[in-house]
Parts: structure tokens; C-alpha cells; sequence
């Protein structure tokens, strides 16, 4: 049995091969998936193959530059937090949105890279500039996706520091 999670590396080097729709959409549904605070449905995603979007996204910050070589991106984007029941815990329904994109993509033999957009103010009015956001929403995360380059993209780092698991307290 594979394990998805445990195998899952950030890729910045990508195929110039498309994702099927197919894959696409099984991508998003397993953001809509991740769970939510009150299930207060705090998140929307947009889906980006235009090579000029990309290369606009890639510009977000230094560390997005790889985007341009990507032959697809998810923005997910998080809805007005003076709008949600529960606004303290939004960023972590948006997380954890993009978190299981990653993993969806990993079983899907796809790589992707989460870049990191809020709460960097320069890089959330960016993106949501280059994506038309205006009305209270923003860019959480951006997710470079594609298929890897190297063959050996996906593997078990075997890194785990088990001196920092505790029970019942920290020690």
C-alpha cells in the first residue's frame, strides 16, 4: 500500500504535460473535502492553466518564481472572515483545504508545492489583484501542479524526531 502522506515531497520541477480534468476535479473536491470550523464553508478555489495567469502568479513572490513552469495552479481563497461564523479559524480550514489538495495530488502521481501567500500582505494584494479578489476574500495558499520531472520525486525521508513526542504532557 502506498503511503500518500509519508511520500509526499514539495515539487518545483514539472513535466510540460497538462492534468486531465478528470484528475483536475478530483484535486478540488478533496479541498471541499478538508473539514471546517462549524462547517462554515469558508473557502473557494481557482483554477489556473493560463500561461499568462501563471507566469503573473509566479511573480507573487521570490519563492513562487516556479509557478511559471507549471502546467496548472490552485489558488484556494478564503471568503470575507467578517462573513464566517467561526473567523479565527478560518486560515485553518484553508490549510487544511490545501493540505489535502497536496495529498490528493501525491496519490494522484502529480507533484505540487504549497506556496504560502496570507498573511504577507504584499503577496495576498498581488494575488489577489492578478486573480480579480476585491470584496473581502483573499488568496490563502497557491499550489504549483504538475507532473515531476524526476521519477524519484516521491519517497519517504524517514526524518521523524520522535524526542518530540510526548503523552499526556510535555516533558
Amino acid at each position: 500500500m502506498d503511503d500518500y502522506v509519508l511520500t509526499r515531497r514539495s515539487v518545483r520541477k514539472f513535466k510540460n504535460e497538462s492534468i486531465n480534468k478528470k484528475d483536475v476535479d478530483l484535486l478540488i473536491r478533496a479541498g471541499f473535502s478538508a473539514p471546517t470550523a462549524r462547517n462554515q464553508k469558508s473557502k473557494e478555489f481557482v483554477v489556473v492553466d493560463n500561461k499568462d495567469v501563471l507566469n503573473k502568479l509566479a511573480m507573487v513572490s521570490n519563492h513562487s518564481l516556479f509557478i511559471k513552469d507549471a502546467p496548472l495552479c490552485i489558488a484556494v481563497i478564503g471568503e470575507d472572515k467578517n462573513k464566517l461564523l467561526t473567523p479565527l479559524m478560518a486560515d485553518q480550514d484553508l490549510a487544511s483545504a490545501t493540505t489535502a489538495i497536496l495529498i490528493m495530488a501525491r496519490s494522484l502521481n502529480i507533484g505540487s508545492c504549497w506556496i504560502g501567500i496570507s498573511p504577507i500582505e504584499e503577496r495576498m494584494s498581488k494575488a489577489n489583484e492578478i486573480l480579480g479578489i476585491n470584496d473581502g476574500r483573499f488568496v490563502f495558499s497557491l499550489i504549483a501542479l504538475g507532473y515531476p520531472n524526476d521519477d524519484k520525486a516521491f519517497y519517504d525521508a524517514k526524518k521523524e524526531d520522535y524526542t518530540k513526542v510526548f503523552y499526556n504532557e510535555v516533558k
